[in-house]
């Protein structure tokens, strides 16, 4: 099976983790299962307790052009982003769902549909057909946002560096940040299945786009 399908059709776990080992505002190193098991309340996006001041020191370091504490603002283009995911996985529709992604996570989508010789409207199809699978035909899945963290600037450019590696570009990363929730799917067959994951907001070229680990990990 196309490895892309194996990691997209579990529970409609759609993205994992970050790209690298970072650091977020509010201290904590974000890598492995440790970034997917903390705990962030709804605060601003530019600290962890809500306050309006930049990080002072040079490790924790946040840049006062791009510092960013309106989390309404955020939030609402995160949920957005999701809801446009999920409707493209329950309408099937292949540009609205991975639309939400960078241009360069969709052409390595592309690059790996052609490998596998699988086109892009079954590679939707099995998604959507896995979900119905496990949940039933009326299934409803949503992310509950519990927190948004702003990148320091070390960590945003070692996330720069790394997406720049692994998908061979060269592109400037503008600001990163965090995003924890609770990924909820529930339909006739199974009751509100949920899971705490962590993945990130990226801003690239003036737009936001969501963003996982799934090709560097498949590395």
């Amino acid at each position: 099976m196309n490895k892309k399908l194996i990691a997209a059709a579990a529970a409609c776990s759609i993205l994992v983790l970050t790209s690298c080992a970072s650091k977020d505002n509010s201290g904590s190193e974000i890598s492995g299962t440790d970034a997917s098991s903390q705990t962030v309340q709804d605060t601003p996006a530019g600290s962890a307790d809500g306050s309006s001041e930049a990080a002072g020191t040079d490790e924790l370091q946040i840049d006062s052009k791009r510092y960013n504490t309106d989390y309404d603002t955020l939030k609402k283009v995160t949920d957005d982003l999701f809801k446009k995911y999920y409707d493209g996985i329950q309408n099937e529709d292949y540009d609205k769902c991975f639309g939400v992604f960078p241009d360069f996570y969709r052409k390595a989508l592309a690059r790996e549909s052609v490998e596998y010789n699988q086109t892009d409207d079954e590679y939707i199809k099995q998604i959507h057909n896995d979900i119905v699978k496990d949940y039933g035909d009326d299934y409803y899945a949503y992310q509950e946002i519990t927190g948004i963290l702003q990148l320091y600037d070390d960590s945003l450019k070692s996330t720069e560096d790394t997406i720049n590696k692994t998908f061979n570009t060269e592109l400037t990363v503008e600001d990163a940040y965090s995003v924890y929730c609770k990924q909820v799917t529930r339909g006739k067959l199974k009751k509100d299945s949920s899971e705490e994951i962590m993945y990130l907001l990226l801003k690239i070229d003036g737009e936001y786009y969501l963003y996982d680990n799934y090709f560097e990990s498949a590395q």
